[in-house]
């Protein structure tokens, strides 16, 4: 991430090509993001544009 890090992630939005990952996803999500500093998030199902994707996400963050 461009000149912050994980504890400046202000909103994660998550897009999953199967909702049934989304259990799975966070669990690794948790083990990722910083406890401290857990930010907004949103995690909804969709057709990928890239058939070999299974997950996209798109944070926003602060600069450090």
């Amino acid at each position: 991430m461009a000149g912050t890090s994980k504890s400046n992630i202000l909103s994660a939005s998550i897009w999953v090509v199967d909702i049934r990952l989304r259990d799975p996803l966070n669990e690794i999500w948790v083990t990722w993001v910083d406890p401290e500093n857990v930010p907004a998030r949103v995690c909804v199902e969709s057709k990928m544009a890239d058939s070999n994707a299974l997950v996209e996400i798109s944070l926003i963050a602060t600069k450090s």
